[in-house]
């Protein structure tokens, strides 16, 4: 009954996202136009997150606007992994 890029805005989402999520790690990112609202969407709610980090191809200008966006958390980082092929690449 409504747009798939409403979802989030319109579920009753468990508070945890909102007080209890702390990292956050997406994998595969494209930069389409639902990928950059959803994590608009947890860096405007998630009042605890302290790092977002992308895994991304290549970087969309929609998505580096994402830094500068104001954030509910005060301790959130917001990293784009560019070129790396998986998570593991976080870790090395």
């Amino acid at each position: 009954p409504y747009l798939m890029s409403m979802f989030w805005k319109r579920q009753k989402l468990c508070y945890c996202v909102h007080q209890k999520l702390k990292f956050v790690y997406i994998k595969a990112f494209k930069g389409n136009k639902l990928e950059v609202e959803f994590v608009k969407y947890l860096i405007a709610k998630a009042t605890i997150m302290k790092k977002v980090t992308i895994f991304c191809n290549t970087l969309t200008k929609d998505a580096e606007n994402l830094l500068s966006l104001p954030k509910a958390s005060t301790n959130l980082s917001i990293n784009f992994k560019v070129g790396a092929n998986n998570m593991v690449d976080e870790f090395s």
